[in-house]
């Protein structure tokens, strides 16, 4: 079975899928288990779009993250009684193609991260402190795994160039590398800057580029060797 376009990216049966922060089951790890195209006899539902059916409980999320799912879903499907997370029926939810982002060719390191919370802190921390809404929290964890993505398809394509090339790209690669670090780990995006990059193929080679076109211009040494002249001065 071919492919389908989601939110961001394409999914087949056995792929791997983030769920959308503002869906019933957001902000989930799930793979696909099968697609029931719009049309066909095993589209049974009331749904105007295909059916993804996920299967959210293939990960092993740490307890906290557990409860913290229990306590949402509890909450919006209003249980009379409180269903533990053990209980909760993950194993197959129907979701439609705009609920969810693909994580093809995501690393599995940055899933181990996601499943495990470790970018909670875009959800947590910031929204706590009034960075961000729901709504831009969602955004900018879509961008970070697109640029996480772009990153490591870069990275990857290195392996296929010479020494040589490798060294007259060292400035270019040191550019991707630290842009992708500063946006992912220092950077508070607007709305604005949040929608422009979502909208183009390879945000982090647009920034990148911009960023090894600045640290290029010669016009900046001389500060810099002001700088380290300074630095060596305070050694002596």
């Amino acid at each position: 079975m071919s492919k389908i376009q989601v939110y961001i990216g394409e999914v087949g049966c056995g792929d791997f899928v983030f769920s959308r922060a503002n869906e019933d089951y957001g902000l989930l790890i799930g793979q696909v288990k099968t697609i029931d195209r719009l049309g066909t006899p095993e589209h049974d539902t009331d749904n105007d779009t295909d059916d993804i059916h996920v299967d959210f409980s293939v990960f092993d999320y740490p307890s906290q993250h557990k409860d913290e799912i229990a306590e949402r879903l509890n909450r919006i499907f209003a249980n009379e009684e409180f269903v533990p997370f053990v209980d909760l029926a993950l194993d197959d939810v129907i979701m439609g193609p705009d609920m969810l982002v693909s994580l093809n060719g995501v690393s599995n390191e940055l899933i181990y991260e996601l499943v495990n919370g470790s970018a909670a802190h875009i959800f947590g921390d910031a929204i706590e402190e009034a960075e961000y809404t729901i709504e831009l929290a969602e955004k900018v964890t879509m961008l970070i795994l697109l640029l996480t993505m772009r990153r490591d398809e870069y990275l990857k394509g290195l392996l296929e160039l010479d020494h040589e090339r490798i060294v007259d790209a060292a400035g270019m690669i040191s550019a991707v590398v630290d842009t992708h670090f500063y946006l992912t780990e220092h950077h508070t995006f607007t709305d604005e800057e949040a929608d422009a990059f979502l909208s183009v193929e390879n945000p982090l080679k647009e920034v990148a580029q911009s960023w090894y076109d600045r640290i290029s211009q010669s016009d900046d040494f001389p500060y810099a060797i002001t700088d380290a002249v300074r630095e060596i001065k305070k050694t002596e």
